[in-house]
């Protein structure tokens, strides 16, 4: 075996060998799919383990002058309870308390 014969072997393998195999390309996906299974298991229980944020004042709410008479006018207003967002809707939905409201969370 000579010289040039043992660098041309190499010189072969050296062309034939690409800069990222299948086998790299794999190995990554499966690392990520692997990666996004965990993360799936992981989010749920962590969320549960977190503590729930503080709630405001309970009870009802009071609407003012200005959000009664804008629900006069409109039939609806949206008003802030507890930092939340709550849609009031004026509906007879039942006629023997038709001075209620109906809240939507």
């Amino acid at each position: 075996m000579s010289l040039t014969h043992k660098t041309s072997a190499i010189n072969e393998r050296a062309e034939a060998a690409p800069t990222t195999s299948r086998r790299d390309f794999l190995n990554i996906l499966l690392g990520a799919s692997f990666l996004g299974w965990l993360v799936s298991i992981a989010y749920p229980i962590i969320r549960y383990l977190k503590p729930l944020p503080q709630t405001g004042p309970t009870g009802p709410t009071r609407l003012t002058r200005d959000e009664g008479s804008r629900l006069e006018q409109n039939k609806f207003v949206i008003v802030p309870v507890s930092g939340q967002h709550v849609l009031v809707l004026q509906a007879q939905i039942f006629p023997r308390h038709a001075d209620r409201f109906a809240a939507l969370w």
